[in-house]
């Protein structure tokens, strides 16, 4: 495995993460505002929100459909459909400066490698981490005893006929101090501390326990382990953090819904109880909690809830029709892979100035391979195929094929040693300001003897085609070096605007 296949891998996966965490903030700003909007109100709809935020995180970069929001908001704002292919060009200059070695002695590790490495490592401690905190809890559960004084053991079967749970679930108490919690999937399992099951009345008793099953109900230790999971994978972007947060908040205001309808206590009567857990917790500072938050201001949040539950005159019906709308908008991309090219060709058309005497070409004879369109590039591993934008044009020539200056110019730049991002991937290029205004990049160039500032004129010698060692359109599926045919690749840009290079160079005599 070579460290150009490494660098392509962790090019490849910041490509497909930053494409997905602009497509999720964009989504956050979304649910947030909506969220703001519904203030305490409807936690079942704000919690199916912020649920689509993770999913966004969840679908691959690439994935989109025939409709989606982005068609609406092009109807007010026409900048929209730029979203997508700007956001792409950028991310090519952020690889190009991603895939530089990270020092002279070191010239094949990259920074895209070495931040591919910090997370691996950073992701697998906080995995460690997470998996050690739910060993403790289970190991709390194992020290405890099973519940087996008759009055509390008639009120917990209780309120298990009233969730109609088909599960097996326990009650057990120990001397661990740490809030009530629920643990387990299939054999769920509710914790109570002994100083807490005997303290409390029976009324703040059936309150905790119906909790504690209408977490069960949900199957909410299943669907956080899935979120805390998802949140460490993910732990440098502070959206997922924020929306873990969120989800959670909803998640006990639902909850204390679920408890007050099966338990037929009155939302005064669970407050209270609610109080009252707050009031006995609130001098003891070691309290460890699972998931749910201690503090006074989320109790003060979750009593808030339970007073403005709902919207007046929104029924459950319409919620649902709203909350299947918002999944429909809110999930898709903000744009289309399908347009990217076509928005970024009119893009160019409009920034070249009409007319422009056309370049000549920078090899002789030869045939077309890729332009400036999507091209498809094998993922890793035999997972599939994923479209990115190549934003220049290829011209097959045999390898040490002089390559010529496509008109009068001025050297800018000339590399031939791996001290950038596209000396990694090409083995050299020349950068070549031209007289009219068009700045090229002559790519897989080298054994150049042009030096900066250096005027050149027109069919002049930039250097030779080298053997291209890399490609990631080519890349097989058994991991092996890529044998690709040799090119020069040649990208264009006008005014700092990419331009397709099919506008500026003459091409007529090739077949097209």
């Amino acid at each position: 495995m070579t460290t150009l296949y490494l660098d392509y891998v962790s090019n490849l996966f910041i490509i497909m993460t930053s494409r997905q965490l602009a497509y999720t903030a964009s989504l956050f700003m979304l649910v947030l505002c909506v969220c703001a909007l519904l203030k305490d109100r409807h936690p079942r709809l704000q919690m199916t929100l912020w649920l689509l935020v993770f999913v966004r995180a969840l679908i691959p970069a690439h994935w989109s459909t025939s409709f989606n929001l982005r068609h609406l908001l092009e109807q007010w704002l026409p900048q929209v459909k730029y979203f997508d292919p700007l956001f792409q060009l950028h991310q090519l200059d952020l690889i190009i400066h991603l895939s530089a070695p990270i020092s002279v002695q070191f010239p094949y590790i990259t920074w895209s490698m070495a931040l591919l490495l910090a997370w691996i490592s950073i992701t697998t401690l906080l995995f460690i981490r997470l998996f050690n905190q739910r060993k403790q809890f289970r190991k709390i559960v194992q020290q405890s005893d099973v519940v087996t004084q008759a009055s509390h053991l008639a009120l917990f079967y209780h309120l298990h006929g009233k969730f109609k749970l088909r599960r097996t679930v326990s009650l057990v108490a120990g001397d661990a101090n740490v809030s009530p919690f629920t643990i387990g999937t299939l054999r769920p399992v509710i914790y109570l501390p002994k100083e807490m099951l005997n303290s409390l009345d029976k009324q703040a008793l059936m309150s905790v326990i119906a909790h504690e099953m209408a977490h069960i109900k949900r199957y909410d230790d299943l669907s956080g382990l899935a979120r805390q999971l998802m949140q460490r994978v993910l732990f440098f972007f502070p959206v997922v953090w924020f929306t873990n947060r969120q989800i959670d908040e909803q998640k006990e205001i639902a909850c204390d819904r679920m408890a007050v309808t099966s338990s037929k206590l009155t939302v005064g009567d669970y407050a209270n109880s609610l109080l009252s857990i707050v009031k006995h917790f609130q001098n003891q500072s070691s309290v460890k909690v699972p998931s749910l938050s201690l503090r006074r201001q989320s109790y003060r949040a979750r009593l808030l809830a339970l007073k403005h539950y709902s919207i007046k005159g929104l029924s459950s019906g319409s919620l649902a029709l709203s909350a299947a709308l918002l999944t429909i908008l809110f999930i898709m991309p903000m744009g289309s892979q399908h347009a990217i090219s076509h928005t970024l060709k009119l893009r160019s058309l409009q920034a070249l100035p009409e007319p422009m005497p056309l370049l000549s070409p920078p090899v002789q004879g030869g045939e077309l391979y890729a332009g400036f369109h999507d091209v498809d590039i094998r993922l890793p591993m035999g997972v599939g195929k994923m479209q990115v934008f190549h934003d220049g044009l290829d011209f097959m020539v045999p390898v040490g094929s002089p390559v010529f200056a496509m008109a009068d110019g001025k050297v800018i730049k000339v590399v031939d040693q791996p001290e950038d991002g596209i000396a990694m991937t090409s083995g050299g290029y020349v950068l070549i300001e031209h007289t009219n205004g068009i700045e090229a990049s002559y790519h897989y160039v080298g054994n150049s003897s042009l030096q900066p500032n250096q005027l050149i004129k027109q069919g002049e010698q930039v250097g030779e085609l080298l053997r291209v060692a890399f490609s990631p359109r080519d890349f097989p599926e058994n991991l092996e070096q890529p044998r690709v045919p040799a090119r020069v690749h040649i990208s264009t840009r006008y005014q700092d605007v990419a331009i397709d290079p099919s506008q500026v160079i003459d091409l007529s005599q090739y077949t097209r």
